[in-house]
């Protein structure tokens, strides 16, 4: 055994509890306690999703852009975005992310992406050719028609009447056409996704997701018959008839699918983009022990999360992972599955409220648990 360990913690946000930073900051903590030789790097990242832009703003010192808009709703609120020269950093949960409401105002068949356009506006205004969006976390499952009509585009029913109801009426439209002002040609957008779902279909953007937006089992077929609406009316004006398979088309309730067809955007996932840009391989590569985690460990940790990207890394170059996590939700087979060992802060579904409102303390006794077990082994 060497003298100092390098250990390095690279964990996902607890979604609701905790940023990754904060669940890096207990961690650690919690290992420093122990009183072992060890070096800990502590590296906050995210997929795409929430945490996305305070991530960008450390590792990238980004210039704050604050700009009045609107929320899911339609409430004003300000927002944020980052801005680098003629490069915009703009993340959709911030803007039209579900934690911006109420549980009680949870409502996928209203609530819109419009508020984004108009950031993505602003940004472009303010002489930004280079708009990166990250996609995740939202409360909308509109298919970005709310996103584009703040930028220009016109949708019409079938008597060519200007449609300004949306979502609501998105099964009126039959012309979807620019009207702008803005040269969106000029304009290179790149769009990160936190997952690789398609828009419509079993594992689509209405039944991956949208009951965790507020959708009942009665919205949830009028949600997918919109998105099939949708979908058709973008294969008619794009002239393509495979856009149901588009991975990450479905991505933040079918924004994915609009950045595509109307923006000629290249969809990414947003984990490799952040593994890529922090250096994370190299760093697990120099590393003894790695440890990640998240939230709730279930079946969604897999395809573009966190979780999944930095179990991989390490099965790749065999390196022993540690998976701290709120919730295993994956149950003992599937666990047994996953490389790297998992530790739950939360024994028993009746203790997940008491893990939700300790889980600094919770964290910080892992870290420290973890660490005695690693060096009391032979």
């Amino acid at each position: 055994m060497k003298d100092v360990q390098k250990w390095l913690i690279v964990p996902d946000k607890f979604k609701g509890t905790l940023s990754s930073k904060e669940v890096c900051n207990a961690i650690s903590s919690g290992i420093e306690n122990a009183g072992h030789p060890i070096h800990i790097k502590s590296i906050p990242i995210a997929d795409g999703g929430d945490g996305s832009l305070d991530i960008l703003m450390s590792y990238m010192a980004l210039d704050q852009i604050s700009v009045k808009t609107m929320d899911p709703l339609g409430r004003e609120i300000w927002v944020k975005y980052g801005r680098k020269k003629n490069k915009a950093f703009i993340e959709s949960a911030l803007i039209v992310g579900l934690s911006l409401l109420d549980p009680s105002e949870y409502d996928p068949l209203c609530a819109s992406t419009y508020g984004l356009g108009v950031v993505i506006k602003d940004a472009i205004e303010k002489g930004c050719d280079e708009i990166n969006i990250f996609l995740g976390g939202s409360a909308t499952n509109d298919a970005g028609i709310g996103m584009l009509m703040a930028i220009g585009f016109e949708f019409q029913d079938a008597n060519g009447q200007i449609l300004s109801n949306l979502p609501k009426d998105a099964m009126e439209i039959q012309k979807i056409q620019l009207k702008n002002f803005i040269d969106l040609t000029a304009i290179k957008f790149n769009v990160y996704a936190d997952v690789i779902n398609q828009i419509v279909g079993p594992k689509g953007a209405t039944y991956s997701f949208a009951r965790q937006k507020g959708a009942t089992e009665i919205m949830m077929p009028i949600l997918e018959e919109r998105n099939l609406h949708l979908l058709s009316q973008f294969e008619k004006l794009s002239q393509s008839n495979n856009l149901a398979s588009l991975a990450y088309g479905g991505a933040a309730g079918g924004l994915g699918l609009a950045f595509s067809v109307f923006l000629n955007s290249e969809l990414r996932s947003g984990l490799q983009f952040f593994m890529t840009t922090l250096g994370i391989e190299k760093l697990i590569e120099e590393s003894d022990v790695v440890i990640s985690g998240e939230g709730k460990l279930d079946q969604d940790s897999f395809g573009g999360k966190v979780v999944s990207g930095i179990s991989d890394c390490c099965k790749k170059h065999r390196k022993p992972l540690y998976l701290i996590v709120g919730q295993n939700a994956l149950g003992i087979t599937n666990s047994e599955n996953l490389y790297g060992k998992v530790i739950s802060i939360s024994s028993s579904v009746d203790d997940i409220d008491y893990s939700i409102q300790n889980a600094e303390s919770l964290l910080k006794s892992a870290g420290e648990k973890l660490a005695g077990i690693i060096f009391s082994e032979p």
